[in-house]
């Protein structure tokens, strides 16, 4: 008889135990299931989230790079084609504050064993840098500068994969030079392609092609250059035949209007980038910010997901485990959960942000790119923990 009792009690300890066991693994199966479809939501939404802060990255940068570039330039106008002895009248007015020459042309590169051609700024003194639109505000990096050396603009660097102290040939006169990247500078809006700087050092020559000007009263200058020649284009007698010929050249070259394709005025661009640009920077803004509360409500529900499924059914066992170890209960079953939905969202937010950066036609660091969409990545983060608040509070009162 004892030993038929001590079999039972025997019997009913191991169907226990397999009882036990049986529903924790049944609880780790679900918690391990809402965790899986917890992180797939929050990663699905981090990428939706994700492409907006991209848009809004591309958006907001080039209008903010756009706007620095004509509100920082060190000139009002810019006067192409212009003598000698144009450019020495230039200098003694007393509207014009500063006058800078530089020579315009293109010339054969080697870039990475690829030859081509490419556009060169050349100064007398590249100190006469911060007098044009590439001023000490628009300077990524710099180095020693060589002997032979060339400054580039970041789309002129993105486009020919190049970077600080990387090296190019320079063919001038047929004869092949060597030249060191000793400064990138933001994006040059003037020219399409990219742009060169360098000196007569190593591009000799005395030749211009024009001037920056910065004056005193932008209007008058302006008005006095409506009847403006460029003289430094004008071609000599030698080009032509006969008389006749030339003098027909001379009839057309003076009674041409030259104010609006060779004195340049940027403030108008500048006008157009904030007619244009801003509105869709702003949009771009508001449709991260739209998606991001989106995001962040469902990172708040998916935190509640699971009290809300074990709530369902006040009898079940996952329920009563839960009660019964109050807050310790709260700890073991919720916080890994929502842990790793913090942790999703972070690191979909942080490679949204490298992602966004790298997408910009603009030099634009991963730094000022995380800065601007830092509510991306706050507020889901804000939703999931208050969410875990809740969930603490609620479990705890059941």
């Amino acid at each position: 008889m004892m030993t038929e009792v001590i079999i039972h009690v025997e019997e009913s300890i191991l169907s226990m135990s397999k009882s036990t066991k049986t529903k924790n693994k049944s609880l780790i199966k679900l918690f391990a299931i809402l965790s899986s479809v917890g992180v797939l939501l929050s990663a699905v939404g981090g990428i939706v989230v994700g492409s907006f802060a991209k848009t809004k990255a591309i958006n907001v940068s080039e209008y903010q790079d756009a706007k620095e570039f004509y509100g920082t330039k060190g000139f009002d106008l810019i006067v192409k084609g212009p003598s000698l002895t144009q450019i020495e009248g230039f200098k003694i007015r007393d509207d014009v504050a500063r006058c800078v020459s530089y020579l315009e042309i293109d010339l054969n590169t080697t870039i990475n064993g690829k030859l081509g051609q490419s556009t060169f700024l050349v100064f007398d003194d590249v100190a006469d840098l911060k007098y044009t639109e590439n001023t000490d505000v628009r300077l990524i990096e710099n180095f020693d500068i060589f002997n032979d050396f060339v400054f580039v603009d970041y789309k002129f660097a993105e486009i020919n994969n190049l970077k600080l102290g990387d090296s190019l040939t320079v063919t001038i006169d047929g004869s092949p030079k060597k030249c060191t990247i000793s400064r990138i500078y933001k994006t040059d809006y003037i020219f399409s392609r990219g742009v060169l700087i360098t000196s007569t050092n190593v591009v000799p020559s005395s030749f211009k092609t024009a001037i920056y000007l910065k004056s005193n009263n932008v209007a008058s200058l302006k008005e006095d250059l409506s009847d403006y020649k460029p003289l430094g284009t004008l071609l000599e007698k030698t080009e032509y035949q006969t008389d006749e010929q030339y003098q027909k050249y001379l009839d057309d070259f003076y009674s041409r209007d030259y104010s609006s394709t060779h004195v340049l005025d940027y403030k108008e661009k500048d006008e157009m980038n904030e007619s244009t640009a801003l509105p869709k920077a702003n949009s771009a803004s508001t449709a991260l910010i739209v998606a991001t509360i989106v995001f962040g409500v469902l990172s708040f529900l998916i935190s509640l997901a699971g009290f809300i499924v074990v709530a369902k059914n006040k009898n079940d066992f996952i329920y009563k485990y839960i009660h019964d170890n109050g807050s310790k209960g709260i700890i073991k079953a919720y916080s890994i959960f929502n842990a790793l939905l913090i942790v999703t969202c972070a690191v979909t937010a942080l490679i949204s942000t490298f992602i966004a950066a790298n997408a910009t036609s603009v030099y634009c660091s991963v730094g000022s790119v995380f800065v601007m969409n830092i509510l991306s990545f706050i507020i889901p983060i804000i939703g999931v923990a208050v969410g875990y608040l809740i969930t603490t509070l609620l479990v705890r009162k059941a």
